[in-house]
């Protein structure tokens, strides 16, 4: 299951040159709010990163100008990007991850927390050292120590594009 994981993501990313622009908005915000880089694989790495958006289409319309996507901010925002290391901690392939409500990655306790430090992360840009309890697909429970999230910024200074977590703990 694990190398048809992989070939679709590879697959995927490799036809989708939209994707690549964003994870490099992704690394180009992580360097600004950190002073350090992401590795250059993302996919590969060995920490833990994710990022999601409430932008609608943000993908699939990236050809089109910042200026004109929909702002239409969905109150939930959505998985567009899961590396290989968050799909075996959430038990989800590609496919799964990418189409799951962020939200749904907490169970419904810790959901509140989860939207408290998102709001923090939309006001201040970023955040150190950030710990909560997530849930895979099967159910088992797990605490993240030390996240990092951050807002991934649009170059064109029009602002965020979505948030993204980067942890190894």
């Amino acid at each position: 299951m694990l190398n048809y994981t992989l070939f679709n993501m590879h697959t995927h990313t490799h036809q989708n040159p939209n994707l690549l622009e964003y994870l490099d908005l992704l690394k180009k915000s992580y360097r600004k709010f950190y002073g350090e880089n992401l590795d250059d694989d993302l996919y590969e790495s060995r920490s833990v990163i994710a990022s999601h958006t409430n932008i609608k289409n943000l993908i699939s319309d990236w050809p089109r100008s910042c200026q004109v996507f929909e702002r239409e901010n969905n109150t939930n925002p959505v998985f567009i990007f899961a590396n290989r290391r968050a799909q075996e901690l959430w038990e989800m392939d590609w496919q799964e991850f990418i189409n799951l409500e962020s939200r749904y990655s907490a169970e419904p306790e810790e959901r509140q927390a989860r939207e408290h430090l998102l709001n923090e992360v939309q006001k201040q840009g970023f955040i150190n050292n950030y710990s909560g309890v997530r849930v895979s697909k099967s159910g088992k429970r797990f605490l993240i120590k030390s996240a990092r999230v951050w807002q991934v910024l649009a170059e064109d200074g029009l602002g965020a594009l979505g948030q993204a977590v980067c942890f190894e703990d």
